[in-house]
């Protein structure tokens, strides 16, 4: 029997055939984190900030930099060749931080690109939420705040690498001193590393396998985890996203129906199948304090993850559109909790 939804992957698949194209791609968008390039960590350094309607403020930040730029008017920052080991040795005025904290305050990993970028600017200019661009790169994050705040946003840039403990805990740090909760994370990075197109490298079974879970699976548990104290003390609840695919069901692996059946991709879809599993524990764990634990499909999206190789395929703010509706609880969400999905309906676990 052939379903509503296998009948919209079918359509789906149908124009990527149409275009000639080879059919093997993936549909987690999750883009931001790259393999192997973790020496470009920063030391810590003095920033320069601004908050809506304050002066230049010098902060101290320390290792993962981040710059925080909440002002209406555009600001432009840099950082000096000073060094300190404390974090941070200053922070602003209490009273400086009363606007920012007014709204949702919402971290998003992977932020600098792709669907990560696109649903950062669709939360702070159609919901006014407060956002932190979580990225690897420093520079790219604050690419992303920058061109917000001169829209009039409120958003910060932090770097953030999945693959480092004191990468995690120093970013959590920063949005415990900076706002003292967290509202909503999406935890959208990843990568896809099997040899699904041809630019790929041959990579041996255990280095692929070991590669993609660190930054998928365990990249994705020590985020959310480092997270948890502030995600509790989120206003009306916390919400949590974790970006999948569809290709992660269980209950639709072994359908021949489902054109990405011979996908060669198995290291990425044993890792997003194992997200969607943590997706479960950390909505079970947050259902005493009202969370909202969900996982969202962005589907084909025109991203690097896809290598731009797909005519047809979703713009990256279509790929963001569910999951803005999680982070928001829209209507049609609202309540929802331990669901795997996209826009257009629920997928088999």
């Amino acid at each position: 029997m052939v379903t509503s939804r296998k009948v919209h992957l079918l359509k789906e698949f149908a124009k990527v055939r149409q275009t000639g194209q080879s059919g093997r791609w993936g549909d987690d968008q999750s883009s931001g984190v790259m393999p192997h390039d973790r020496n470009n960590r920063q030391p810590s350094k003095q920033m320069t900030a601004s908050i809506r309607g304050q002066e230049k403020t010098t902060l101290t930040l320390s290792s993962p930099r981040h710059n925080l730029i909440t002002s209406s008017k555009p600001v432009h920052t840099a950082p000096s060749t000073a060094h300190t080991p404390n974090h941070p040795a200053h922070t602003l005025p209490p009273a400086t931080m009363s606007s920012p904290t007014e709204t949702t305050v919402v971290l998003i990993t992977g932020a600098n690109k792709g669907v990560g970028r696109a649903t950062a600017q669709r939360l702070a200019r159609e919901h006014n939420y407060t956002v932190i661009i979580a990225s690897r790169s420093l520079p790219a994050g604050e690419a992303v705040a920058s061109q917000l705040v001169a829209e009039g946003h409120r958003a910060v840039a932090v770097q953030l690498d999945v693959l480092s403990e004191e990468s995690i805990a120093a970013a959590a740090q920063f949005v415990a001193d900076t706002f003292g909760r967290l509202d909503v994370l999406v935890v959208n990075h990843g990568q896809f590393l099997d040899r699904w197109h041809p630019s790929n490298p041959e990579l041996g079974t255990r280095e692929l396998y070991t590669r993609t879970l660190a930054v998928n699976v365990v990249g994705a548990a020590c985020v959310a985890e480092a997270f948890v104290p502030l995600l509790r003390k989120a206003r009306g609840g916390p919400r949590v996203v974790f970006v999948s695919s569809a290709m992660a069901s269980l209950a639709n692996a072994g359908d021949k129906s489902l054109l990405y059946y011979g996908l060669n991709g198995a290291a990425y879809i044993t890792s997003k199948t194992a997200v969607n599993m943590l997706a479960l524990q950390y909505a079970k764990r947050f259902e005493e304090v009202g969370g909202k634990v969900n996982v969202a499909c962005p589907g084909l999206v025109d991203t690097d993850l896809t290598m731009h190789s797909y005519a047809g395929a979703k713009t990256p703010e279509q790929g963001a559109e569910y999951i803005v509706k999680l982070a928001t609880d829209a209507e049609e969400v609202r309540g929802r909790n331990g669901t795997f999905g996209s826009s257009e309906g629920d997928y088999p676990w």
